[in-house]
């Protein structure tokens, strides 16, 4: 879709929501935030009908996945994201069991969590532990568990370092974290004291705690503790606690 129209129908989406729930409210024109380019993405890997086992994306309204051997919308830092996530689905393809692989860029490299594989066996831990060494992956997981690391998977925000949990949510691109951050901050410009409801690993909180005291809350446990572990150049001070 041409640039213009797609950004024409982004925003009446919004204008379109606003709309059905009553609310009359201006709304500005679309911001591209693309930047480089996704810096995170989740592949799926099933086993096809013809059992073929088959790495991608899922399709629109329905199950099984769409095989793609590229993805143009990911930053350069994924390039090795979807050969990564086949080696992966390979090792595992015994289990015959459905896989979410995500696929993470940090600033030491990529940061891999699987989910779906149940428990593993020693020849499978030892096969994912040679795809991580392979591929230089600074992290592999599986739901979490540590299965391989060379080094800490680092972001910076702002002035902090965080080690980001497996998993973690991020915002899709480094351009649309920035620009959400910017906005925040002129709208919080003068603010002595402020409260992040649902922080995540600090991508605003932190940003923010560099002159203002901050509250950030958030219901993930594992969030909250990167958030707190910020880098030693961090000049952010941030309280941080849990929301139920």
């Amino acid at each position: 879709m041409a640039g213009a129209r797609y950004r024409d129908w982004k925003r009446g989406l919004v204008v379109a929501a606003l709309a059905r729930a009553g609310i009359d409210a201006p709304v500005d024109d679309l911001i591209d935030a693309h930047g480089e380019g996704r810096r995170r993405a989740v592949f799926h890997a099933r086993r096809s009908a013809r059992d073929v086992l088959e790495v991608g994306f899922a399709a629109l309204k329905a199950h099984h996945v769409v095989p793609i051997d590229r993805c143009p919308v990911l930053a350069p830092a994924l390039s090795s994201a979807l050969p990564t996530a086949r080696d992966i689905a390979e090792v595992l393809a015994s289990t015959r069991k459905p896989l979410d692989i995500q696929v993470t860029a940090t600033d030491a490299g990529l940061d891999v969590d699987v989910r779906g594989s149940g428990p593993l066996t020693a020849a499978q831990t030892t096969a994912l532990a040679q795809v991580a060494e392979r591929r230089n992956l600074v992290r592999l997981t599986r739901h979490g568990e540590i299965v391989a690391q060379r080094m800490p998977p680092v972001l910076t925000i702002g002035s902090a370092e965080v080690v980001l949990p497996p998993g973690a949510f991020l915002q899709a691109t480094t351009a649309g974290e920035a620009v959400l951050a910017r906005l925040m901050a002129l709208h919080c410009r003068g603010a002595k004291a402020a409260a992040d409801l649902f922080c995540g690993v600090g991508p605003f909180a932190l940003r923010l705690a560099e002159r203002a005291r901050v509250s950030a809350l958030d219901s993930d446990a594992d969030a909250l503790a990167a958030a707190t572990r910020r880098g030693r150049n961090s000049r952010a001070q941030a309280r941080y606690g849990a929301a139920a």
